[in-house]
C-alpha cells in the first residue's frame, strides 16, 4: 500500500472508533481528521515556500520572473539550478498553481477539497503566506 493509502485507512479506523464511542468519540474523530488536514496543509505551505524562494532567486539572477503557463513548466525552468526537485502536486494529489504578472507572483494549492477559492486553499503571494486554512479549534 502507498503511504497516502495507509493514512486514509488509519483515519478511517480512527473515525469508526470515534463513532463507536458516541458523541465524544465523534469529536475525537473530527479532531483527528482536522489534525491530519492541518498537517497536509502545512506540507503544502512548505512546498510552496521552497518554490517561492526558488522563484525569487530566479528573479534576482535573471531580472524577471519565470514565464510559465503552469507548475510543470515552472518546474522545468527552476530545476535543477534553483531547486533540486520541484514538487508539482500537493499532499492531496492536485497540481500546485503558479501565476505571474510583472513583478508579482502567486503559488497556491486548492487544499483538501480540490476546489479553488475556498477556505482550505494555501496561497503564497510574492513570498508571503496570504491564505492558510484554520482548524476547527481556531474558529
Amino acid at each position: 500500500m502507498k503511504p497516502l493509502h495507509h493514512r486514509l485507512v488509519l483515519l478511517s479506523l480512527l473515525a469508526l472508533l470515534g463513532l463507536a464511542c458516541g458523541e465524544s468519540g465523534q469529536s475525537y474523530a473530527d479532531n483527528v481528521i482536522d489534525a491530519s488536514r492541518r498537517g497536509q496543509a502545512s506540507g503544502a505551505r512548505g512546498d510552496l515556500q521552497v518554490l517561492s524562494v526558488a522563484v525569487t532567486t530566479y528573479m534576482t539572477n535573471e531580472g524577471d520572473l519565470p514565464v510559465a503557463g503552469d507548475i510543470h513548466q515552472l518546474a522545468d525552468i527552476l530545476s535543477p539550478t534553483y531547486v533540486r526537485h520541484v514538487k508539482t502536486k500537493d499532499p492531496w494529489g492536485n497540481d500546485y498553481d503558479y501565476w505571474s504578472q510583472g513583478s508579482d507572483f502567486t503559488l497556491s494549492s486548492s487544499g483538501h477539497d480540490g476546489e479553488w477559492d475556498t477556505d482550505d486553499d494555501v496561497v503564497i503571494e510574492n513570498g508571503q503566506v496570504t491564505s492558510f486554512p484554520k482548524s476547527r479549534v481556531d474558529g
